[in-house]
């Protein structure tokens, strides 16, 4: 219980005024810095009145979220700063809203307004590294370390840099060939790791009986011994690695043996 206390002031006029200090007014602007499931970080700002007493400390209540609020103290002695880590009264996966009270000699304040929520559940972690020019130098094991006030955790991966594929065709836009001659149509396919060849007629399936295909590192050639009329159309090549795939073609026109006889 504390005991009254009045000040007296004497005006010019001969007439006296009688003030007595009371408690302050409520702190302001209670802000929640950070949460997780163990805690929660609060702050605020000094009263606007301290009652024409210093303040010597604060109160700080804690309510989970609900349409009946239920205010419990967490802290046991006055709080001298502005500031106080919630980490009992609490539990993981909940919503609560705080306020605060100041205290000074004569007594306690109203409570503050009341927070925003706050959840107490570990933050999300969106850490990430971009390497915006990647080179083959690049290529190794990288180590991501998370701490908090409970420990240390790391976990590794190993980045292999695969150079972009690039397929190189060397083939004309258009052949033609003579039924009966050779065919002959040579490419160049270049890639990291080294691409995997394939060749089709109209988007489908060789004919491999009579055309032959020879991959030889970058060089990749299609050979009919005898080029027939049926044998014109499109021809694709295709390269594919674990970059990508990509495909060239070009048209093939065979045209009839051309006879002259001499006439007598």
């Amino acid at each position: 219980m504390f005991k009254s206390i009045q000040l007296e002031f004497r005006l010019c006029f001969g007439t006296s005024i009688l003030l007595s200090p009371g408690p302050p007014s409520p702190p302001l602007e209670v802000t929640i810095v950070d949460a997780s499931r163990e805690h929660i970080n609060v702050t605020w700002k000094l009263p606007a009145k301290d009652g024409g007493s210093p303040i010597t400390g604060y109160h700080v209540e804690v309510a989970e979220a609900r349409p009946e609020l239920k205010w419990l103290r967490v802290n046991s002695r006055p709080i001298k700063e502005l500031k106080f880590k919630i980490d009992d009264g609490i539990k993981p996966e909940k919503k609560y809203v705080i306020r605060v009270r100041a205290i000074n000699s004569i007594g306690v304040s109203d409570p503050s307004e009341i927070s925003d929520k706050v959840s107490t559940k570990d933050p999300d972690c969106n850490a990430h590294l971009e390497l915006l020019k990647c080179k083959h130098s690049d290529a190794g094991a990288y180590t991501i370390t998370l701490e908090n006030s409970l420990g240390t955790c790391s976990g590794t991966i190993n980045v292999k840099v695969i150079g972009k594929m690039i397929l190189n065709v060397s083939l004309s836009n258009k052949y033609y060939n003579y039924s009966g001659d050779p065919l002959k149509l040579p490419a160049v396919v270049t890639g990291r790791p080294q691409p995997e060849v394939k060749w089709a007629k109209d988007e489908a399936e060789i004919d491999k009986e009579r055309m032959i295909v020879e991959t030889e590192g970058k060089k990749s050639t299609l050979f009919i011994k005898k080029a027939v009329r049926s044998d014109h159309g499109k021809y694709q090549i295709t390269g594919t690695n674990s970059s990508g795939t990509k495909t060239a073609e070009t048209r093939v026109d065979v045209m009839g043996q051309c006879f002259i006889s001499n006439i007598h």
